[in-house]
């Protein structure tokens, strides 16, 4: 049998060592083919919501403030569940649902400028209420899909098993909420013999109100680009944050005025949101993960169109309508990890 040149040998071995991802169609044992995580958690939250709308009645710029609405968000708490997966290729999808506890959730307040309808300069507060507010459903959820890339080590780095991740991200967040208001109290200035209001002051009596007041309900869908990054450290700590937004918002939200039996569809197409989550994780024994989150977000909606229901009908407003919501919380969650191999 014809033995091999010792050269010819020295450059396969060469070939093997400038390219070795010939290897990586040799068969591991050990390559993970899918893993995930599956939990839930607990959020804890505060913000405001708020509802507005311009008068234009006159169809110019600046458009003039007719009404607002502050809807305080306190005392909030949710339950989710949260799963993730990942494959072998650096895909990562994420979805995540979550419901609220009804509670009481402060004072809501209403403001409305009357006489911006007849007189854009008169920019005088006219009526005034507060009631009690509570919030009695709530729900979101989300899903994303992202791409993880590991990002080159420096040596102190490999030398500390520590590694550095990027993944772009597409998002969607769906948000529903409602609330209820009942009793506080109202002040309406008077209307003169010209059609005008009188401004408001402390002489405007409080009328005290019982009973139902406004509810109010948001139907909010955002999507959403954005980025995350992720360090690993040894011992299974993980430390993230990741930052996403678009000029993107679709809003539908109800306003009913149970005392002027009136009720306001709020339609909005356009608007912006943005959000940031910074997130710890650590590994525990028998495949848990135990971490902790807190998150802001901001969205604005606006150039709404608005309908308005009596006996006979809704009809279209001569407004434009806006809605806009700060959020911040904090959050825990257990989650079970898994993995398959080839």
């Amino acid at each position: 049998m014809n033995e091999v040149p010792a050269q010819a040998l020295d450059v396969v071995q060469k070939l093997r060592e400038s390219f070795p991802i010939s290897v990586r169609y040799q068969k591991d044992e050990n390559e993970k083919k899918l893993e995930g995580e599956l939990g839930g958690g607990i959020d804890f939250g505060f913000g405001r919501t708020r509802e507005y709308v311009f008068n234009n009645t006159f169809g110019f710029y600046p458009k003039q403030l007719l009404s607002l609405l502050n809807w305080p968000i306190e005392n909030e708490v949710n339950f989710f569940l949260l799963l993730k997966l990942k494959t072998k290729y650096g895909l990562i999808f994420q979805g995540r649902f979550g419901a609220g506890v009804p509670h009481k959730s402060g004072n809501i307040e209403d403001f409305d400028w009357l006489n911006v309808q007849i007189n854009p300069s008169r920019r005088e507060l006219t009526n005034y209420s507060v009631h009690e507010n509570f919030s009695a459903y709530n729900f979101y959820a989300n899903i994303c899909f992202s791409k993880q890339f590991l990002m080159p080590q420096s040596k102190a780095m490999k030398k500390k098993n520590v590694f550095l991740f990027i993944a772009p991200m597409l998002r969607l967040d769906y948000v529903q909420h409602q609330w209820e208001s009942k009793n506080g109290y109202i002040q309406y200035s008077a209307k003169g013999k010209d059609g005008d209001y009188e401004a408001l002051s402390s002489f405007v009596p409080k009328i005290v109100s019982h009973g139902k007041a406004i509810d109010y309900a948001q139907r909010i869908l955002m999507p959403a680009i954005g980025l995350e990054i992720l360090l690993k450290a040894p011992r299974g700590f993980e430390i993230s944050f990741e930052c996403s937004g678009a000029p993107a918002l679709y809003a539908n939200c109800l306003d009913i005025h149970w005392a002027r039996d009136l009720i306001f569809n709020d339609i909005m197409k356009s608007g912006w949101n943005i959000s940031a989550c910074m997130r710890m994780c650590k590994k525990l024994p028998h495949a848990l993960v135990v971490f902790g989150e807190t998150k802001i977000a901001f969205a604005s909606g606006k150039n709404g169109v608005t309908y308005c229901k009596q006996q006979e009908g809704f009809f279209l407003l001569p407004s434009i309508s806006g809605t806009d919501f700060l959020y911040g919380g904090i959050s825990f969650g257990l989650m079970y990890h898994f993995e398959t191999k080839h």
